[in-house]
């Protein structure tokens, strides 16, 4: 009779790898956590810690301005606050680069373009709304993972075009839904500068489309629900010139018809068909999640029926 080897009761393999403390205090700081209030604390005005030393700014409150909320400044920061010499957006963004973990150059101007309308929010202290006995457990602490994204995209763009490598134009979605409600394009393009300029992609998404909700015969379309959507720049400009939806679709259409040598019947958007204007149908009566690769591309021109 052969005897059989027990199994192993617990893990008898290596000895697994263990996180350091280094490790740990990294990855700690490169995501955002809560706030922590502490009596008779002074925060520092840049990355939010507590500190010690003498205060360096004091922010009315209220009461005529006899309650005031001092902030101090942590060696980091005082360092970052010396370099930008005064001038208060290049200390703004050698602060975003500090949330980032990239040391500041040697010359940050050329970043300034790229990156001052972000970095104009990464402060803890914000004059509007500051904050009394609450501090950061961490440096940056305050700051989401979703304006780092956009923090560490606008310094990548910076960098890519100082080295002169070409910086294709990024194309931006609407800020929700699937494509213009008119023409049923996709995406807008804007130069890399100019979404950095406006914030990051999001913010730039919201002021380069433009809001419309209207009910779905505007567009066409048939039903109950009211359409929420966006339209494209060039679509908003034949909106404004009209005021009203359903001839601003039909207006859009008119525009790029005649810009591609399509012949249609003139001031299409105030054209009459058997006493009813002519409704031109906009992407949003299609009741598809798929944009058009190109503008109108849903539209069919019979010339012989116009």
């Amino acid at each position: 009779m052969v005897a059989k080897t027990p199994l192993p009761t617990k893990y008898v393999g290596p000895e697994p790898g263990k996180v350091t403390d280094k490790d740990a205090e990294r990855v700690r700081r490169s995501v955002p956590d809560d706030p922590i209030k502490v009596k008779n604390s002074r925060a520092c005005e840049g990355c939010g810690v507590q500190v010690k030393g003498p205060s360096v700014l004091a922010v009315p409150v209220g009461a005529g301005g006899r309650l005031v909320v001092e902030y101090g400044r942590c060696p980091d920061c005082q360092r970052l606050h010396d370099l930008a010499a005064g001038d208060e957006t290049t200390r703004h963004v050698l602060y975003a680069l500090a949330v980032i973990g990239i040391e500041p150059p040697d010359d940050p101007s050329p970043l300034l373009p790229w990156m001052h309308a972000l970095s104009s929010r990464v402060a803890w202290l914000v004059p509007e709304s500051p904050q009394r006995e609450w501090v950061n457990p961490y440096p940056w602490a305050h700051v989401s993972l979703g304006h780092r994204a956009k923090i560490r995209e606008a310094y990548l763009l910076a960098i890519r075009d100082r080295i002169r490598t070409s910086a294709p134009a990024l194309h931006l979605p609407p800020p929700w839904s699937v494509a213009c409600l008119f023409c049923g394009i996709g995406t807008v393009p804007m130069a890399p500068l100019e979404v950095a300029r406006r914030g990051g992609r999001e913010n730039a998404a919201h002021k380069v489309w433009r809001g419309v909700i209207a009910q779905p015969k505007a567009f066409g379309g048939r039903g109950p629900d009211m359409i929420d959507g966006f339209v494209c720049p060039p679509c908003s400009e034949a909106l404004d010139s009209v005021g009203s939806v359903n001839r601003g679709c039909a207006r859009a259409f008119e525009r790029y018809a005649q810009s591609k040598g399509i012949r249609v019947p003139s001031d299409l958007g105030d054209y009459y068909a058997n006493g009813h204007p002519v409704v031109i149908p906009g992407w949003a009566s299609l009741g598809t999640t798929r944009p058009n690769t190109e503008p109108w591309a849903h539209i069919v021109v019979d010339e012989d029926a116009l």
